[in-house]
């Protein structure tokens, strides 16, 4: 069973003094944050990444998508691994990083990615990391 975890995200200082802190389940903290118009709450997708890290909604994330570029000679594989970046948003019922458009990936839930999900940042803290064309 996943574990139900959120974090939430201060609005209400400025760039340098926002934080964000862990809320374990539901309950009156939770709640209280969500009618606050300061507060962005994010929930946990109950998987990590490469390294270990939670993987919230609102996280930027790198991930790693091996595709069959031909056949050499001799008739081997030859695969080319393409890094592509993208936002986690709930949809549809699942979690998803929001990829470009020319991604064979796009669309694809976190479970598709096999461990090569890596945690960059999130849209609070780098902000920068997102292109706008996303």
């Amino acid at each position: 069973m996943r574990e139900i975890k959120f974090r939430a995200w201060s609005t209400q200082y400025d760039t340098a003094g926002r934080m964000i802190f862990m809320v374990p389940g539901r309950g009156g903290i939770l709640q209280d944050l969500v009618e606050e118009n300061d507060w962005r709450v994010m929930q946990y997708t109950g998987l990590k990444d490469k390294n270990g890290k939670e993987i919230y909604e609102g996280d930027v994330v790198r991930v790693s998508v091996k595709l069959l570029e031909g056949y050499d000679n001799q008739g081997i594989e030859q695969m080319v691994t393409y890094d592509y970046e993208g936002l986690i948003e709930y949809i549809g019922a699942s979690f998803c990083p929001k990829l470009d458009d020319d991604c064979p990936m796009k669309g694809c839930d976190l479970t598709q990615f096999d461990g090569s999900i890596e945690v960059i940042g999130n849209i609070w803290e780098h902000p920068e990391l997102l292109k706008e064309d996303k």
